[in-house]
């Protein structure tokens, strides 16, 4: 991975597109529109006072920003022309675009997420090649996983994903959330940018390990902008091709008769916070007006029964997250009551872990929302809280 220097040439959109898709598979605030004064009407007395001076017509109103759909956003992240006609690009493009008819297909279940991710590397300041990685590594599945272990959208390492903070253990692995890896991803693009200032290097630190790359820089101090060092493996010279081959579909998607799935129909994506209480599938899909599955397939990391171990951000579409916001608001307000908390009474043969098991909850979370340890005993009939 490496970046050109196009850091500069964003373009952001400052309106939400209205329908939502059914997804089957990634927010960008409005920004208000200041609202210029009303010209200034002249009083009887200042006419008689000035009577030779013309009152001064209301200024022009400045002409609202363009808005950019999808596609014209990300051709502004992009760098340079992509499209080189090179043996390995048209190897790539091939094998991507062999069957126009169905390219739309393919990419329109992609196309919330990457509007998300997108919009998270315009915040940043970074290349929109970063955004077409999730496309190689996953297609752009959150629960994607790797026989070599990599799993999520972005297909991060335990170790990797441990490092940029996120959690990996068998009660929960944040690299299937969809904002807490592309936060991570986001973190560790920005780290491998700034020390390659190259999108090119950036992606093959990426796909190599970082360590690797700046070793093979040192041993080729005259390796120029764009190109990789010798001594990188096939897989990393060919992850830099894909990444050129999306770009040049993406950017020229006439050059190969492939047509995009029209960007005003996208379902735009916004990140919103919860009370844990709140993060079950049933409750939230009441609240937000978004089936299970839907909600399931965005943020992979909810339960049905169980809330999460604190309050975590979600991903909805735009929509759903002003109804989830405004449930909330009624919840804080007394307006609307919540089901009370579950419950579970002691029977003989419990134990703590088998609980926690069969309850789809975590044993720290039991332990901590009952005031035990791991060495506490149960006794026979003993209530249990089994949320917080």
């Amino acid at each position: 991975m490496s970046w050109p220097a196009t850091c500069q040439r964003r373009a952001r959109a400052f309106s939400s597109i209205a329908t939502l898709l059914l997804l089957t598979a990634c927010q960008i605030p409005v920004k208000p529109v200041a609202i210029l004064p009303e010209a200034t009407i002249q009083t009887p007395a200042e006419q008689l006072i000035k009577p030779t001076i013309a009152p001064k017509e209301a200024p022009e109103p400045e002409p609202l920003p363009v808005e950019l759909d999808l596609y014209a956003r990300l051709q502004a992240q992009l760098g340079d022309d992509h499209c080189d006609d090179s043996p390995e690009q048209q190897r790539w493009t091939q094998l991507y675009a062999s069957r126009p008819e169905r390219f739309e297909q393919r990419i329109a279940p992609m196309l919330p997420l990457l509007d998300y991710v997108l919009a998270q590397l315009e915040d940043a300041d970074l290349p929109g090649e970063f955004a077409l990685i999730p496309i190689i590594e996953s297609d752009y599945r959150p629960t994607a996983r790797s026989a070599q272990g990599p799993a999520g959208m972005w297909q991060f390492t335990a170790d990797t994903a441990r490092h940029f903070g996120l959690a990996v253990s068998g009660d929960r692995d944040e690299r299937l959330s969809v904002v807490a890896a592309t936060d991570a991803a986001v973190t560790m693009l920005s780290q491998l940018h700034g020390s390659h200032g190259d999108w090119v290097l950036a992606a093959a630190g990426y796909n190599a390990g970082p360590y690797r790359v700046r070793k093979l820089l040192e041993r080729s101090p005259d390796t120029v902008a764009g190109q990789l060092p010798i001594g990188l493996s096939r897989t990393t010279y060919d992850y830099v091709e894909k990444l050129r081959a999306w770009a040049c579909m993406l950017s020229a998607p006439e050059r190969f008769g492939i047509d995009l799935p029209d960007p005003t129909s996208l379902t735009r994506l916004t990140r919103v916070q919860a009370p844990s209480r709140l993060q079950r599938l049933p409750l939230l899909s009441e609240a937000s007006g978004v089936s299970a599955d839907v909600l399931r397939t965005l943020n992979p990391l909810l339960r049905t029964t169980a809330p999460t171990r604190s309050d975590r951000d979600l991903l909805l579409p735009e929509d759903a997250a002003a109804e989830l916001l405004s449930f909330v608001s009624r919840v804080q307000n007394g307006e609307v009551p919540l089901p009370e908390p579950r419950f579970h009474t002691v029977k003989a043969g419990d134990t703590l872990g088998a609980i926690a098991r069969r309850e789809g909850v975590l044993l720290a979370d039991l332990l901590r929302w009952n005031g035990l340890t791991t060495n506490s005993v149960l006794r026979i009939r003993q209530v249990l809280r089994l949320e917080p």
